[in-house]
């Protein structure tokens, strides 16, 4: 029987110290982002509120900063900065209780308020739809083109060099991402196609 192949071992430190190193990177970036949270993105609505107090004798100006305290209130919570119309229509959405804030955001890339409308409306163009399925394609070749190649450097590297392996592993992660992106606007377009047949006429 063939002695079992160690060559691997002198490259678990590295990858345990590279592990570690995004451990740490990932725990200060989320700090980072709760001190944003904390600083900059609630002192918008806490201004407006003390604003509306300031002016609550003005029942014209208590009602503009109220309608104002809502809008932000909603961006804050979707991370979508839209009009007091559209934002019916997604909290409309939003009751079924099957849309996540995600999907939310992708609906309200396609809502319209055309002219004479008495609401908006989700407007999917030829357009839209070729740049779904042009972005559904670039996705399936970047897969096939990042499995392929990740499968030959992990397969190398069991056979010569382990490092090859990480390398694989590494490929495979790169293309996942490249994959994610390039499937944005068919997933934007296969949840507003299903959004477009739940949502009432208004």
């Amino acid at each position: 029987m063939d002695a079992l192949n160690l060559d691997f071992l002198p490259y678990l430190g590295g990858f345990a110290a590279f592990i570690g190193l995004l451990s740490k990177f990932g725990l200060g970036f989320f700090r980072t982002l709760d001190l944003h949270d904390k600083h900059f993105v609630r002192k918008p609505i806490a201004r407006l509120r003390a604003l509306r107090q300031a002016v609550s004798d003005d029942p014209a100006l208590t009602a503009f900063f109220d309608q104002a305290i809502q809008t932000e209130a909603f961006r804050l919570a979707t991370r979508i900065d839209t009009s007091k119309a559209k934002r019916d229509v997604l909290l409309e959405l939003d009751k079924k209780g099957i849309w996540s804030r995600a999907q939310l955001k992708s609906i309200s890339k396609f809502l319209t308020m055309l002219p004479g409308q008495p609401c908006p409306s989700i407007s999917i163009t030829r357009i839209d739809t070729a740049g779904a399925f042009i972005s559904l394609t670039a996705a399936l070749l970047t897969a096939l083109a990042g499995v392929s190649q990740s499968f030959l450097l992990i397969i190398t590297g069991l056979s010569s060099n382990p490092a090859l392996i990480f390398a694989g592993a590494g490929t495979l992660l790169f293309f996942l991402i490249a994959v994610r992106f390039f499937m944005t606007d068919f997933a934007d377009w296969i949840i507003v196609k299903r959004a477009q047949r739940q949502l009432k006429d208004c």
